[in-house]
């Protein structure tokens, strides 16, 4: 209960401006989802980690399957939050994917036409930026549903265990 608590506590956290929370997670491979162009993504979010004297993530795709399922879910619902239209949290959704963690995080945005706009308005917030940024991270899934600027966009970081 306590390790549920703490988890709930720091996603909402991550909600205001960003949080990572350590848990052990594990759970069933999902089925596939097309990644939001996350070839040149990993780029982008590589050099505000360079420019930082961070490490590179490398992407995943089970974070880009839960990343993705988050976008589509809060768009097809009509919602923005990181608690799902199912109650699930990011770990769980990474879970969900098969992707196995010790750490994990998430920024989300709303109403930005571009991955380069939701990406600037992450290093534009404290919080997230210390998403982008952890050094406590080393995986990245991205995702987004919609179009023009009706879009949501998810970006997910993780540790595996």
């Amino acid at each position: 209960m306590k390790s549920a608590f703490i988890l709930a506590a720091t996603l909402a956290l991550a909600a205001c401006g960003g949080a990572t929370t350590s848990s052990n997670s594990s759970g069933a491979a999902s089925t596939a989802a097309q990644p939001a162009n996350t070839a040149s993504f990993a780029s982008m979010i590589n050099a505000v980690r360079a420019e930082n004297g961070v490490a590179p993530v490398t992407r995943s795709s089970k974070l880009d399957r839960a990343a993705q399922r988050h976008a589509e879910d809060m768009l097809n619902n009509g919602f923005f939050s990181h608690t799902g239209s199912n109650g699930s949290t990011a770990g769980q959704r990474a879970t969900a994917a098969g992707y196995r963690w010790s750490t994990v995080a998430e920024n989300i945005a709303a109403d930005y036409a571009t991955k380069e706009e939701a990406l600037q308005s992450w290093v534009n917030s404290p919080g997230h930026q210390a998403n982008n940024i952890s050094p406590n991270v080393t995986n990245f899934g991205f995702g987004s549903a919609g179009t023009g600027r009706n879009k949501t966009w998810v970006l997910m970081f993780a540790r595996p265990l």
